[in-house]
């Protein structure tokens, strides 16, 4: 199931006029406003994960934090297969 599918990405503006950014799940309906800890939080999941996968040690960890410095200065209307191509990631449905 692609990413689309599953999450809707919003914008909204708070009281103070400040833009943020919720992520609801299409299925449930759950709703959060994801912070900076959250998102470190998965990435380093992410990041042990391909560890296991390419050792030697921090291999993986340095893959993503490659994947994310790239990723953080492209323009927000490259697609995702981009992306996904230039690290051999693969197209999960």
């Amino acid at each position: 199931m692609r990413s689309e599918d599953k999450l809707d990405v919003e914008f909204f503006d708070k009281e103070n006029g400040r833009r943020w950014v919720r992520v609801r799940h299409k299925k449930t309906g759950f709703r959060m406003i994801p912070s900076f800890e959250d998102c470190r939080r998965m990435l380093v999941a992410i990041a042990l994960c391909e560890d296991a996968n390419y050792p030697p040690p921090n291999k993986g960890a340095g893959m993503v934090a490659d994947l994310l410095s790239d990723d953080a200065f492209l323009d927000p209307l490259v697609k995702w297969e981009v992306l996904a191509a230039k690290y051999k990631i693969p197209l999960r449905d």
